[in-house]
């Protein structure tokens, strides 16, 4: 997902000299507890808007959970030995399926990550599962 948005920011007629300072963005506010607003001024971006626009963190979430969404579903079928061919699941089941694994990623992951990035940051430390996955994501990805 992060590979994506910044294969776009480097695409992007209007964003595409702030690409190289995607990653470190977005490290400065999952390890640093940076502001957005610190964040422009650490790279000489106008304004926290603005980096709001590069980095995307709301549609970016919204992203992770629709991928995090499918890709459990997809196991949890193959687990069950079901598929959309088989045509053995009833929609009701399907949709009650949906709906759990909906309540539980947000509960678990998703609520948590959404209010982070949402508030303000000055002394708040980020500590949600995603945060931490995020961290993990950073710290391996190039370029650094």
């Amino acid at each position: 997902m992060l590979s994506q948005r910044l294969h776009k920011l480097q695409k992007s007629a209007w964003y595409s000299e702030f690409a190289p300072h995607f990653l470190p963005s977005l490290r400065l506010i999952y390890f640093h507890n940076k502001s957005q607003s610190e964040v422009a001024q650490e790279f000489n971006i106008n304004n926290q808007s603005q980096v709001s626009r590069i980095l995307k963190l709301k549609q970016m979430l919204k992203q992770i959970r629709e991928q995090v969404m499918e890709k459990l579903l997809q196991i949890l079928l193959k687990k069950a030995n079901l598929n959309s061919s088989q045509g053995v699941l009833d929609a009701n089941a399907f949709d009650s399926l949906i709906e759990l694994l909906s309540r539980y990623l947000d509960e678990t992951v998703f609520i948590e990550a959404a209010k982070e990035i949402s508030t303000g940051r000055k002394y708040k430390k980020m500590t949600s599962l995603f945060s931490e996955k995020m961290r993990y994501y950073l710290k391996y990805s190039q370029p650094k």
